[in-house]
């Protein structure tokens, strides 16, 4: 702070913040909403083909079943992908905040005016699979495709697994999804109070009131797989799909701004003081408050309260107050 003059003083502040978390969640699993087919020449498909297209047995197609000689796909339904570990989340957030404002006093009121403006952004990066990758790899007909049906061997179903996918089939199906977030506040507010605006007999009447306008606003940027952009489509069914990224449902990104001016006002107002000598009253004060608001993208509101507190003896005080509020959707629920 800088004192400009006896009664006026600059103030200013400056904050950066940075975290950066990992965190260990489940490893990628399917959802019902998005189906994905397995291709019939897929090499471990248990209904797949006689002989591959290379003219070799298919070692894997069940024994006496009725599956045409060419082979049928599978449709995966529920299915969790162990073997590809658990799912590592890096989310890294940065804030920065800068004030700058005046306060003082003048005809009897103490007041204070600032601007500010406050910067977040958030980066979360997650290990994923991509289903255009997946569905390819799981239509090679060698080895190295990923096996949907490993786990335990026949003779023994609760063993370890005995025919694990190849670290290139894992490789091959691996991605690194991206979520950017931001959000920004401007804001610029004027307040002041003084205590003995004007007397009454119980004493003097307090006042405060203030004014704000902000502008705020917020992106979320989804990952190119996740928000329509890279979208995929099932090689087997031509079905086409919003998302990429497999198990998780397609969410466009989203972004908002709005301006918000707001303005309040509050008088405390003494209507019985102790020099009265009222029995069982040493002192009653009254609040009296209301709040406006506009906001840009959605209207007008205003709302008042009331309050009082009543000492009955020194040391004992009765306090009570009505109120009316309300909660503006914030910019995520009125854009997403």
């Amino acid at each position: 702070h800088y004192d400009l003059t006896d009664s006026v003083t600059m103030f200013t502040e400056l904050g950066y913040y940075y975290a950066k978390t990992r965190s260990i969640q489940d490893s990628v699993f399917s959802i019902g909403s998005i189906q994905m087919t397995i291709p019939a020449s897929n090499y471990w498909n248990p209904f797949g083909p006689v002989t591959f297209a290379n003219g070799s047995a298919n070692p894997n197609r069940l024994a006496g079943i009725d599956a045409p000689a060419a082979g049928l796909p599978i449709f995966l339904t529920s299915y969790r992908f162990v073997d590809m570990g658990p799912t590592v989340v890096d989310v890294s957030n940065r804030q920065f905040r800068a004030v700058l404002g005046l306060r003082g006093e003048a005809l009897g009121f103490k007041w204070e005016t600032a601007g500010v403006y406050s910067e977040a952004t958030v980066r979360d990066e997650q290990d994923g699979i991509s289903s255009t990758l997946l569905q390819q790899n799981l239509a090679l007909s060698t080895p190295d495709a990923y096996n949907l049906f490993n786990g335990g061997s026949a003779a023994n179903p609760m063993g370890p697994d005995t025919s694990p996918s190849s670290q290139a089939a894992l490789d091959a199906i691996r991605i690194k999804s991206v979520r950017r977030g931001k959000s920004t506040l401007a804001e610029w507010d004027f307040r002041a109070s003084r205590p003995d605006l004007f007397a009454l007999p119980a004493g003097d009447v307090g006042m405060a009131f203030g004014a704000e306008i902000r502008r705020d606003t917020q992106l979320d940027d989804r990952d190119p797989r996740v928000d329509g952009t890279i979208k995929w489509t099932d090689t087997v069914t031509g079905v086409v799909q919003d998302s990429d990224l497999f198990g998780v449902s397609p969410t466009p990104d989203t972004r908002g701004a709005r301006t918000v001016f707001a303005a309040y006002a509050e008088l405390a107002i003494p209507v019985i003081s102790p020099e009265m000598g009222i029995p069982l009253i040493r002192s009653l004060t009254l609040q009296a408050a209301g709040r406006y608001e506009h906001y840009s993208d959605f209207g007008s509101i205003a709302k008042p309260k009331v309050a009082m507190a009543w000492d009955l003896f020194e040391g004992w005080r009765i306090r009570g107050s009505w109120a009316q509020g309300f909660r503006a959707p914030n910019l995520e629920q009125t854009n997403a």
